[in-house]
């Protein structure tokens, strides 16, 4: 066992995990395994965070190249969603509501309330032109009931 396993294992354990939570004891083995695997690659201090970051963006379908909006990008959901429209393939939070309209992300506004959570409503699209690639999202705050502020 590596010594990466071994650490990972320490921290699950002074959290208590995995206890009596089947659905925990699942999500801590798979955790351990993808560490084996990383500890496998006999990464070092320089190649180590490389390989998280680009690993991390694509576990969450992140895009490492500018969407092209070019036409092999998009997915026709019109039978989905019973009206026209188009997401893209690449990533997921961009779509169009005509074949050759505009797109629009429909994260590019979060709003925030006081307790810190975060959502998004129809206001929350941005439109886009391309090439495009994610930035951050313009954060609004609100109060509890999620009225701007």
């Amino acid at each position: 066992m590596s010594e990466l396993v071994k650490h990972a294992k320490r921290e699950f354990e002074l959290l208590g995990w995995p206890g009596d939570d089947d659905m925990q004891a699942m999500v801590c083995k798979n955790i351990l395994e993808l560490m084996q695997a990383f500890a496998d690659q006999r990464h070092s201090g320089t190649t180590a965070p490389y390989v998280i970051s680009y690993f991390e963006r694509l576990a969450h379908y992140g895009i490492l190249s500018p969407l092209t909006g070019e036409d092999d990008e998009w997915i026709d959901r019109a039978e989905e969603f019973g009206k026209p429209c188009w997401q893209n393939n690449r990533f997921g939070a961009v779509f169009k509501d005509e074949k050759d309209g505009p797109a629009y992300w429909i994260e590019g506004k979060l709003f925030r309330r006081p307790d810190g959570s975060i959502f998004n409503t129809a206001d929350s699209r941005t439109e886009i032109s391309f090439p495009w690639i994610m930035q951050a999202p313009e954060i609004i705050d609100t109060d509890e009931e999620g009225n701007i502020i």
